[in-house]
């Protein structure tokens, strides 16, 4: 009533009975009817139970102190204020109109109230199914109740293994070069049991594909790297994952002699590899629908413009229109104004992306972790001892086997520790001090990825250990060879 009123300015003013004549006339109504009593249907609705679960309960409740203590206050009535409640059972203070008493069991509302005994109990069964925090406490909420019951929880469920959510999507990286055949990918694939090496320019999107029949080896993936920087120029980056035929010396002393910056991508992460993985995907589309003439679909693949603005990867990158079966008009480019039109295309296929992406925390030193097996889709404990140079990148040791991983920052999940679980620190699991700054961590071989091989055996027979052939993940391919 006050609450409806307080919207009006209104005063009051006393009035005698006998001037109000209408609600003065009702009050003097006579009673018609008789006092005879309602008979009223009384029923207790109590949550279904085992006769041994509530025996159990009971049990539990009757033998937990603060309970007890509880239940006299719920049979005689809380006082008037809360500070006169014992401080043991203050908590059940905002609760204290929902509780009542069924059977020797605290009922709040609808829910069981469980003894502290029974909770880790309970806790195991509402997580059962492995759902989501939210899953899980929709689930308590329906039945059971203690003081703090969604906090345990949600502990419970981020230190769960099988239970780890799914991060959001991290925003892309721009990696636009200024200039063309500045960065390069380079990644093999396979197509049809025959193996290939794809090259890609980061900046022109122009592919450079050779076919390898089954020789893979280091040094001939090192042979035809240098023959393609000898034919359009060295880069500057050059941009792989781990695979052995990258990370081996051949490969290794190439790049060195030509002063070119080698960055690998996260191992078991192929979209920190992008670009040359959608480049595969769009090649072998081409050899599958032009098996017999696939040298002529990767020449029309490379003089068709990218965009309404935008050149074909070959004019981009020789600044010229290459001749084909079209008649083609030649004019110099517009390198400056090419490189605005590149940019802003990639600056809006990175706006749409980032959409439904953001940020994922810095992970801190000796912060316990899971990292995901992407073969097996499990999480298992880990430790993060340093960051790698690459963008997004951690080093991390397992916590079952010792070994060190190197992982990405979307492959690994912020594991919390009971206080029960030792804290491992830098210094016992690589030998480091654990100061604040990420040390630099040392190279690492991930096993998962790829597992490197030795060079095959040179003319006077040193490094005689049999040379491992590389095979891609991704599908089988045709045969293409590159025209230059």
């Amino acid at each position: 009533m006050l609450l409806r009123l307080q919207r009006y300015d209104y005063q009051i003013v006393y009035r005698p009975g006998k001037d109000m004549v209408l609600p003065d006339s009702l009050s003097r109504l006579p009673k018609h009817g008789s006092d005879k009593p309602i008979d009223l249907n009384v029923k207790v609705c109590f949550v279904q139970f085992s006769s041994s679960k509530l025996a159990e309960l009971r049990g539990a409740t009757a033998s937990d102190d603060e309970l007890m203590l509880l239940t006299s206050y719920i049979v005689n009535g809380f006082p008037e204020k809360q500070r006169d409640v014992p401080t043991e059972i203050r908590k059940y203070w905002p609760y204290r109109d929902e509780l009542s008493i069924e059977n020797g069991v605290v009922i709040k509302g609808e829910q069981l109230l469980i003894p502290s005994v029974l909770r880790s109990q309970y806790l195991e069964t509402i997580h059962e199914g492995h759902h989501g925090i939210t899953r899980c406490q929709a689930r308590a909420r329906s039945c059971v109740f203690w003081p703090g019951i969604s906090r345990d929880i949600e502990n419970m469920v981020t230190q769960c293994q099988a239970s780890q959510p799914k991060e959001p999507l991290e925003p892309i990286t721009p990696n636009v070069p200024s200039h063309p055949w500045h960065t390069l990918g380079i990644d093999l694939f396979t197509l049809d049991n025959r193996n290939y090496l794809i090259i890609a320019d980061y900046h022109s999107k122009y592919p450079v594909v050779h076919q390898l029949g089954t020789d893979s080896t280091r040094k001939t993936i090192a042979h035809i790297t240098s023959n393609t920087f000898a034919l359009f120029g060295v880069p500057n980056t050059i941009i792989s994952d781990n695979g052995g035929q990258f990370v081996g010396q051949a490969f290794q002393e190439l790049l060195k002699s030509y002063g070119v910056t080698h960055i690998t991508s996260s191992p078991l992460h192929p979209k920190s590899h992008g670009f040359i993985e959608r480049m595969i995907r769009t090649v072998k589309a081409i050899i599958r629908k032009t098996p017999k003439d696939t040298d002529s679909a990767m020449l029309a693949f490379r003089t068709t413009p990218l965009g309404p603005q935008l050149p074909s990867p070959a004019e981009t990158l020789f600044g010229r229109k290459l001749q084909t079966t079209l008649p083609a008009y030649n004019r110099l480019a517009n390198n400056e104004k090419l490189s605005v039109y590149c940019m802003s295309g990639q600056e809006q296929s990175k706006s749409h992306y980032d959409e439904h992406s953001k940020e994922l925390p810095e992970l801190a030193l000796n912060q316990p972790v899971f990292y995901q097996d992407v073969c097996r889709k499990t999480w298992s404990p880990g430790t993060v001892i340093g960051a790698g140079p690459e963008p997004r990148s951690y080093t991390i040791v397992c916590d079952d086997t010792g070994r060190t991983l190197r992982r990405n920052r979307v492959l690994l999940r912020p594991r919390r520790v009971s206080f029960t679980e030792p804290q491992p620190t830098a210094a016992s699991l690589s030998g480091m001090p654990g100061d604040k700054t990420f040390p630099e961590p040392p190279p690492v071989l991930d096993t998962q990825a790829s597992t490197p091989t030795p060079d095959p055996p040179d003319a006077d027979g040193s490094n005689a250990t049999p040379q491992a052939v590389r095979r891609s993940s991704r599908q089988p391919v045709k045969r293409l060879i590159e025209q230059i």
